[in-house]
Parts: C-alpha cells; structure tokens; sequence
C-alpha cells in the first residue's frame, strides 16, 4: 500500500510541477509593427553601392535587441568568409531597424534579447570576367552548423532566424 501511495504521490507532484514551469514569463523580443520587412531597407542601401564581386555564398549577422528595443552589438558568423562589403550593408540594413522593436521581458523586466540571426544569400558574378564564380555556400553552413567554432568549445544555436535576404547580381 506504502509503495502504491508512494508512486501516486511522485506522479501527483510531477503532474503539477510540469504545469508550474512550463509557464516561464519569457517574452521574445519582437517588432513593433509585427513585421520587420528587412527585403525593402536592404535594396534601397543595395541599390546605392556599387557591388562588383565573383563569389558565391551566405552570410549570418547576428545581432541582439537592449532593453529599450535598440539593435545591439552585431558580428558575423564566419566572418572571414564574407567580404567586407557584405558586412556593411548588413550593418546598414539592421541598423535601420533601430527603435522598431519590443524589447525582450522576463517576468516583466526589460532584458537584452536571445540573439537574432539575419542570413543573406548571395550570388554575386559581376566581377567574375568570364570565369566562374567561386561557390562558398557549402562550407560556411557547415561550419555554421558545425555547432562549434573550431576550438572544440560547444557554441550552441540559441537564437531566432529571421528570414534569409537573397542578393542577386550579375554582369
């Protein structure tokens, strides 16, 4: 009978802790306007700089919203694979975001958020002069999705990926 009480009674407080944690007053960092349209910003500043390079690939901002809904700091996964320019547009394109954004809360307080990753897909041939674009995209994601980054250290994905930016240009 102990036995019987003893496991009723287990399966009793697990039931009802299962209930206490799954409500954890975690609220995501989020727009404002329920929609950040990242594709509009980013060809307006394309169309403004001058892009000529023979390469294909993808690049991964990163970026994390403060506590009053400004951009954080931004870095590149992989960085010294994407080139400068591309590095720079990014910047621009999610810096103009700034003041858009709700920012993360825990149980009601203000908290800077998870980080946000922004990729960009690119395929860019109008420097390549008649030679064919090197394709970089394969070994970036893999290392990307390598979870690690090179020293051995776990570098987990604990993030929100946005919805990936395509650029386009050939000669």
């Amino acid at each position: 009978m102990k036995e019987k009480f003893f496991g009723f009674s287990v399966f009793f407080i697990f039931l009802f802790s299962v209930n206490l944690y799954a409500q954890s007053g975690v609220i995501e960092a989020r727009p404002k306007a329920g929609n950040i349209n990242f594709n509009d910003v980013f060809s307006k500043v394309f169309n403004k700089t001058n892009v000529n390079g023979c390469i294909i690939s993808v690049t991964f901002a990163k970026f994390t919203i403060d506590t009053v809904g400004n951009v954080g700091k931004i870095t590149f996964l992989e960085d010294k694979a994407s080139p400068a320019f591309i590095q720079k547009l990014l910047t621009e394109v999610i810096l103009s975001s700034n003041g858009s954004w709700i920012p993360c809360t825990i149980n009601g307080k203000k908290v800077e958020s998870k980080p946000f990753i922004l990729p960009l897909i690119y395929q860019l041939e109008a420097g390549c002069n008649g030679r064919r674009a090197e394709d970089k995209t394969g070994d970036t994601l893999l290392r990307i999705l390598a979870l690690n980054n090179g020293s051995g250290e776990n570098n987990q994905l604990n993030c929100i990926i946005l919805q990936p930016l395509n650029l386009f240009s050939q000669r």
